[in-house]
């Protein structure tokens, strides 16, 4: 608006300041004509127009363009339940596991856990052979938090009590941990049981005075991660059920 106005009225200064209005009047009688000699006219005497003031045109600036941040990107907002589904019962899930020792896939259920220290648990389990005997260890997270609280290795007859590990690949938040989980994007991925889009998070835990970071990969519809990067290990998933 403020451009069209201004082009208003240099339109007004131009038709106004160029056309002067002439005086009305009784005519004057025409003079006697007298042979006069001509007048040689002096250069520079024609008189000068003053050109008419005009308003400077308004520089518009233009603000420069805001690139859009990726909806959820840089935000922390999945928690450790959410991410790593360990407050759901009745679940199947399996992964490869690889590290630099080797590849070995593992098997977890999930299911009630009942009371643990007064708080109401989820309890998963993951057996596997050793020198010909199954070895099951089960850890118990609470359902509010999914907080780690026990952890028990059964092998044959005996059942040996654990510690509650300082990070944690699917099980509950190490106890006394801070965890920050920050959305990345969304990335392409490729294991057993998904291919295709998934969103990616970098997952921060700070416990027992040591860090540890994970890059965790979740896909729609997939309750548990669908691949799982470590230090020391990559997780992809085989197969689940819920």
């Amino acid at each position: 608006m403020k451009v069209e106005a201004v082009a208003v009225l240099l339109a007004a200064v131009l038709v106004f300041g160029c056309i002067g209005g002439g005086g009305g009047g009784t005519p004057t009688p025409a003079p006697i004509t007298t042979h006069t000699p001509a007048v040689t006219a002096t250069p520079g005497g024609a008189a000068t127009q003053t050109p008419a003031a005009e308003t400077p045109t308004p520089v518009v600036t233009a603000t420069p363009a805001v690139t859009p941040t990726p909806a959820g990107a840089g935000q922390e907002e999945m928690t450790w339940a959410e991410l790593f589904g360990c407050a759901r019962t009745g679940m199947m899930y399996a992964y490869r596991i690889t590290t630099p020792q080797g590849t070995n896939e593992m098997e977890y259920r999930t299911s009630e856990g009942g009371m643990v220290g007064g708080v109401d648990t989820v309890k998963k389990s993951y057996a596997i052979s050793a020198q010909g005997m199954e070895v099951t260890t089960s850890e118990w997270d609470t359902k509010v938090g999914c907080r780690c609280v026990k952890v028990e290795t059964a092998f044959g007859a005996q059942v040996m009590p654990g510690q509650c590990p300082d990070t944690s690949q699917g099980g509950g938040e190490p106890s006394g941990a801070q965890t920050t989980i920050t959305n990345v994007g969304m990335e392409q991925v490729s294991v057993p049981a998904y291919s295709g889009m998934a969103t990616k998070y970098h997952s921060v835990t700070v416990s027992g005075g040591a860090t540890y970071s994970s890059d965790v990969w979740s896909a729609p519809g997939i309750p548990v991660p669908v691949k799982t990067v470590t230090s020391g290990a990559t997780m992809e998933l085989l197969r689940y059920s819920a």
